[in-house]
């Protein structure tokens, strides 16, 4: 079609049905993309998740990539709102904004009222129904290139953050004397690797550690629940610290995040703690491993529970804390204010006790 030689009218009414076949195109792969969710096809296909399966696998933009999969998980809760971007009420910009407020009462509604607006008079609308105030809006950490080795970082803290981080520059002044920011950085980020690296792939500072001991421990079954440190630490290093599920056609998973060490032969179906029965999946192989082996609806059963008790587990943290505390001869109001502050500042997920207490302990000292 040479557009040129289109009338006025012509080339009007091509546009539109062009744009019609655009929302139809857009509602079919969003479709597509629910079934292949729904189905784990990206995981058997070795993607670590579905923003791998569009970005990597299918050339998707991040910010495409973004909307839709956001439009996915809208439309695989309220089915409905697959009609609207089919019919072009309602765009995937708007979808995203909407997203995080509708709920199986007002999604039929809010989708209503947002057909055929713009982003912008979405926003309003939403700020209309559901007004947040400044302390709730939380500015997130933002990484940008400047050159091919330099990056800049901008994110927001706390005013007690701010004082630790003052703290920090004083006691560091020999080391640093103008309180360069990236130094402080650099070292902190060090020593959290170093730490995590302990942590999670059991690697050790010992530099003297016999290779007779560890390759004994290593090979031998563990009699305890936690599977030893040398054990986690060699399985790490064969694979390489990277998910090591592999698809029929031979494509590795390249997810180096989210790791968890998996049992070949199940332990409930009497795997062992050994090298050879161990591997690294990431979360999400690990998952699909797991409902291949004992069903879907189990799975869903078993995490559900375990959602269950760390939603418990914060509340019981911060009453054994608050014991520990009174133990220690701090006053009970004084105890009171710590931990409360304690709260804003921990996420439920990472309360543990130790943790509460550490944090609780630097405020009232």
């Amino acid at each position: 079609m040479i557009l040129a030689m289109l009338s006025n009218g012509d080339l009007l009414a091509a546009l539109s049905t062009r744009l019609r076949e655009r929302h139809t195109l857009e509602a079919w792969l969003i479709a597509c993309l629910v079934e292949v969710k729904n189905r784990n096809l990206h995981l058997e296909n070795a993607y670590s998740s579905m923003w791998d399966f569009c970005v990597r696998g299918h050339g998707m933009s991040e910010h495409e990539a973004q909307l839709r999969l956001r439009a996915m998980r809208v439309v695989r809760e309220f089915p409905s709102a697959l009609g609207y971007l089919e019919r072009g009420e309602v765009h995937l910009s708007g979808l995203y904004a909407l997203s995080d407020h509708l709920t199986s009462e007002n999604h039929e509604e809010l989708l209503r009222e947002a057909t055929r607006k713009s982003v912008r008079a979405i926003e309003v609308m939403l700020a209309a129904r559901f007004p947040m105030p400044d302390s709730q809006q939380k500015a997130r950490g933002r990484i940008r290139p400047l050159s091919t080795d330099r990056y800049r970082i901008d994110f927001t803290i706390s005013a007690e953050r701010n004082a630790r981080v003052d703290r920090i520059k004083d006691l560091m002044r020999h080391r640093n004397p103008t309180g360069d920011l990236e130094m402080i950085f650099d070292r902190a980020t060090d020593l959290l690797l170093d730490e995590l690296e302990k942590e999670v792939l059991g690697k050790t500072s010992r530099a003297t550690t016999t290779a007779m001991g560890d390759a004994s421990v290593a090979r031998t079954a563990s009699s305890g629940s936690e599977v030893p440190r040398a054990v986690r630490r060699e399985v790490f290093e064969r694979d390489d610290a990277q998910c090591s599920y592999v698809d029929a056609d031979g494509n590795r998973c390249p997810e180096r995040g989210f790791l968890e060490l998996d049992h070949v032969r199940p332990k409930a179906h009497g795997g062992s703690d050994t090298i050879d029965n161990l591997r690294i999946l990431c979360r999400a192989h690990n998952r699909l491993h797991a409902e291949q082996t004992f069903g879907r609806e189990y799975v869903a059963q078993k995490i559900n529970l375990a959602q269950a008790k760390q939603r418990d587990a914060p509340a019981s943290a911060f009453r054994t804390a608050a014991s520990a505390l009174r133990k220690l001869g701090f006053h009970r109001h004084s105890v009171h204010r710590a931990l409360a502050k304690v709260r804003t500042q921990i996420a439920p997920e990472t309360a543990s006790t130790e943790k509460i207490l550490r944090e609780a302990l630097l405020l009232l000292a």
